[in-house]
């Protein structure tokens, strides 16, 4: 039942990205839900769909959905969330600019804002093009995080220091990413520096429709005692560009 109403939201998102602007679609099924904080939220199998939705001037919608698939609830755990973004992104010549607003909606969703968490966030990135089809592009993102309503989590930061990769070649896209989070201790977790490496792949199978396989990895440096250790996500999904 679970897997029936994630597609059902996935075909609700095709359908509103025909009456926005550009929108890119993915929908995937991964091992687990590894939070960007290093954690696990849910330790077993979920789908997560999300839409980005281009708007006029450079601002852009983004609704991103989380589902786990151990039980027929779609309102059960932490492997149930759904969190709407409202951003901007601008460039000046090899420089982009990110900036923007997150509302987290935690389990029980919906049911309550205390609990959730706010996110605002700022991003540069500096492009390097290596090669005609390769490039280089280092990254400063960071994120102000605060609960939804009431004083728990405590307001603290996250910040995302990295590089990413990306590589070319005729079907075929490859992107590598490696950063460094610095946690100021956000979401009631130890202070701590957390590494992370992501590879994602993905390939042309039909006009604007992709296939995309990827694997990610976690690991904190030194040893933590808020339940975080070395963690890996694997999953495969699907794209679309409308």
């Amino acid at each position: 039942m679970k897997r029936v109403i994630a597609l059902s939201f996935l075909l609700v998102l095709l359908a509103a990205g025909h009456a926005l602007g550009e929108t890119v679609v993915t929908s995937k099924v991964l091992s687990n839900y590894l939070f960007e904080a290093g954690n696990l939220w849910h330790k077993t199998s979920v789908v997560q769909t999300d839409m980005k939705t281009s708007l006029s001037r450079g601002f852009y919608f983004y609704l991103w959905h989380s589902v786990g698939l151990n039980d027929k609830n779609l309102n059960s755990d932490f492997g149930d969330e759904l969190d709407y973004t409202l951003g901007w992104e601008g460039s000046i010549k090899n420089y982009s600019f990110g900036t923007g607003l997150i509302y987290m909606d935690y389990y029980k969703i919906r049911a309550q804002p205390r609990g959730d968490i706010l996110q605002l966030y700022f991003e540069i990135k500096r492009k390097f093009q290596i090669a005609k089809k390769f490039s280089l592009t280092p990254f400063c993102r960071v994120e102000r995080i605060s609960a939804a309503k009431g004083t728990s989590p405590k307001r603290q930061s996250h910040t995302h220091l990295g590089t990413e990769n990306f590589l070319e070649h005729k079907k075929l896209a490859i992107t590598q990413r490696i950063e460094f989070l610095l946690d100021r201790g956000a979401y009631g977790f130890q202070k701590s520096v957390i590494g992370k490496h992501q590879l994602a792949l993905s390939y042309k199978l039909l006009g604007n429709l992709n296939l995309d396989p990827s694997l990610i990895s976690s690991v904190p440096f030194g040893s933590l005692r808020d339940g975080r250790g070395k963690e890996t996500q694997y999953g495969i999904g699907l794209s679309l560009k409308i």
